[in-house]
């Protein structure tokens, strides 16, 4: 994995294996996990810098953008398939200038390439949330089951709420992934958009 450079992966500087210690020490990403920037705390009296600025709409995209060239990168970049099995908010950091870059592959899976259409997972890997429904199944291990969970985060990006979080006001009991996708069947698409956003989307983009 330390062979492994992208300018969208965090890289692994170096370890430590001395007796009962065992350390990796990565490069330190200034602004931390997504997770803790769009994710909006609930106490109103936490003061911390992400609990008081929002990311603005440019600055997600371009986190998007980040994240998908990271896994890019592993799936057609490298000598042999790398598939990141645990693909989240919380494994995206951010630098000073809020550059993405993908981290953790301490849980990944690397493919020979000839011989990925008869891989397959031994066990499960990676957050129930995230994980793509065919790793259940048994099915050949592919790039597909990091697309899925890319495309969880996309969700969170664009929401600005976790994925298994409940829906005030719905009428059923619903998690954010099943509400958004019957807002979208029903034509009704912007009411899944951050609240905090929704003003800066529709004063720039008009929609």
């Amino acid at each position: 994995m330390a062979s492994l450079y992208h300018v969208n992966l965090v890289q692994l500087r170096g370890f430590c294996a001395e007796g009962t210690h065992r350390l990796l020490v990565y490069e330190f990403m200034e602004n931390g996990s997504l997770d803790r920037w769009i994710f909006r705390k609930k106490n109103s009296d936490d003061t911390t810098a992400e609990n008081r600025n929002v990311l603005p709409w440019e600055v997600r995209y371009r986190i998007a953008v980040d994240v998908a060239r990271g896994l890019a990168f592993l799936h057609d970049g490298s000598k042999r398939k790398v598939v990141h099995y645990n693909v989240k908010t919380q494994k995206v950091l951010l630098d000073t200038n809020f550059r993405a870059k993908l981290a953790d592959l301490g849980i990944c899976e690397l493919i020979d390439r000839e011989q990925e259409k008869n891989q397959t997972l031994t066990i499960i890997r990676g957050t129930p949330a995230y994980f793509a429904p065919e790793l259940l199944r048994g099915l050949p291990v592919t790039e597909k089951s990091d697309v899925f969970s890319y495309g969880v985060v996309l969700l969170e990006l664009l929401g600005g709420r976790r994925s298994w979080d409940l829906v005030e006001g719905s009428e059923d009991v619903r998690f954010f992934q099943g509400w958004a996708v019957e807002q979208a069947k029903n034509g009704d698409i912007m009411s899944v958009i951050d609240k905090q956003l929704l003003e800066e989307v529709t004063d720039n983009y008009g929609v």
